[in-house]
């Protein structure tokens, strides 16, 4: 009975000590480039604007997976045009490219805020602090 006692509490113990490495030792992500938002031009390619904002479309907040608040301006997007959104935890660019993949369409949210999310028991908020949610 000991033996399987020691056992369990050294599972623990490794189980532990995994998620605390995996949430204090994260990869550090990339950032949103802000500064390159006003260089975007219509006729530009999805390439070039991708290296004037720092990569691909994407969240590149440090709350990506939380909640969100943002203004609603009624931006009306050039027809056929599909929507690309870069954003962080202060920004968010929508950028409308036509079939070709050129930029036809630039918007900027007049305000955009994005947070942890909300933990609604327990084992969210462990989760939340682990980094794993």
């Amino acid at each position: 009975m000991r033996r399987r006692t020691t056992l369990v509490v050294a599972l623990l113990l490794v189980v532990s000590l995994s998620l605390l490495a995996l949430r204090f030792l994260q990869v550090p992500q990339r950032s949103l480039k802000v500064d390159g938002f006003p260089l975007i031009r219509v006729g530009m390619l999805q390439s070039e604007v991708e290296g004037l904002l720092g990569g691909p479309p994407g969240n590149y907040g440090r709350h990506a997976r939380g909640c969100s608040r943002m203004t609603c301006e009624g931006y009306f997007a050039p027809a056929g045009s599909t929507e690309k959104v870069w954003c962080d935890d202060g920004h968010r660019f929508e950028i409308y490219l036509d079939g070709a993949g050129r930029v036809v369409g630039i918007h900027r949210r007049a305000s955009y805020s994005q947070g942890p999310p909300i933990a609604s028991n327990w084992f969210d908020q462990l989760l939340l602090w682990l980094g794993l949610y």
